[in-house]
């Protein structure tokens, strides 16, 4: 998306990507790590940024919360929570809400 974005030169073959679950902050945090040493130019910033072997960037931080947490957190900011969606698994739940 940067690449397309923000004319940057990313090479998505030289970077892998890594997802793991922060228990201390109840969050999904996705990094992703160069494979090797380059350089990246994002043309609207007008900057190369260099990465070393193995140095990794944090692309998502994604926290979740019970449903009891987010009825709170609803009702609690002058919203209406109108419907929970479930994934197949009931693992995530994105939330309709609707201004009071």
């Amino acid at each position: 998306r940067i690449n397309r974005m923000l004319g940057a030169n990313f090479i998505i073959d030289n970077f892998v990507q890594e997802g793991t679950y922060n228990w201390r902050t109840r969050s999904m945090e996705s990094y992703i790590y160069s494979t090797k040493e380059q350089s990246v130019f994002i043309k609207s910033l007008d900057r190369d940024f260099h990465f070393y072997h193995g140095e990794g960037i944090q692309t998502e931080q994604s926290y979740k919360y019970t449903i009891q947490e987010i009825t709170a957190l609803a009702e609690g900011n002058g919203f209406n929570l109108k419907e929970n969606l479930f994934d197949k698994n009931d693992y995530c739940i994105n939330s309709i809400w609707e201004v009071e």
